[in-house]
């Protein structure tokens, strides 16, 4: 997924698609079909789907080389991939806790 902060959606998901057909064994037809799935907690996740037509050579590594190769466009071009973040808000410390985080 990318984060919130990419405004065209329509963008990531052509760019995943054209890089998807970057790599050797991926089939240029039919064409890589990219799809925004969900708005997750802290991203847009889409699916890639693509096809080969040698999986006797490995499925594995081709998805892998796919997704170095997407991984290197999305920094590229600066959309941001998320890491999960929590915020934590304490309603009440134990007496004597409270000045240790005041700063």
């Amino acid at each position: 997924g990318v984060d919130y902060s990419n405004r065209d959606l329509r963008a990531v998901k052509a760019l995943a698609e054209e890089t998807a057909l970057t790599v050797d064994r991926v089939l240029k037809s039919p064409t890589p079909v990219c799809n925004l799935v969900e708005f997750g907690e802290s991203s847009v996740n889409f699916d890639l789907r693509f096809w080969i037509n040698d999986p006797a050579n490995g499925v594995t590594n081709v998805r892998s080389a796919v997704l170095l190769a997407i991984w290197d466009a999305l920094h590229d071009h600066g959309i941001g991939i998320p890491f999960q973040q929590l915020d934590l808000h304490i309603k009440s410390l134990p007496e004597g806790v409270g000045p240790v985080f005041k700063d």
